[in-house]
């Protein structure tokens, strides 16, 4: 009985710190993301693009990410800086000024690369 107790007060302190923090999330900027927009072959593999967009800049998902993780290790997620219209999080590469990443509950990074080219 007391175990069962326990279990409930900390799901309680769970919920409420998860609803919290989405609560805080809501002054962010709200990136729009084009899933499955283009598609690249690397190594013979095909990897599905996507493209998170604010404002004037457009970031290019980075499939290269899965065929170099030890590089992408190198890389410091800092401050989170916007969201998508689905609730996913964008924060910023500290030690790169150039990427992004995007994350969510039970979602790994993802990291995404300013295009010059727009």
């Amino acid at each position: 009985m007391r175990n069962t107790y326990k279990m409930k007060k900390h799901l309680n302190i769970f919920f409420i710190t998860l609803f919290f923090i989405e609560g805080c999330s809501n002054h962010l900027p709200t990136y729009e993301l084009q899933e499955n927009y283009n598609s690249i072959v690397i190594d013979g593999n095909e990897y599905a693009l996507h493209k998170l967009i604010i404002n004037d800049n457009t970031y290019i998902s980075e499939p290269e990410q899965f065929i170099q993780p030890a590089y992408y290790d190198t890389f410091k997620i800092g401050i989170l800086i916007g969201k998508t219209d689905d609730g996913m999080q964008i924060y910023q590469v500290e030690n790169d000024k150039e990427r992004v990443v995007l994350k969510g509950f039970m979602y790994p990074a993802d990291f995404f690369k300013l295009d010059s080219s727009y």
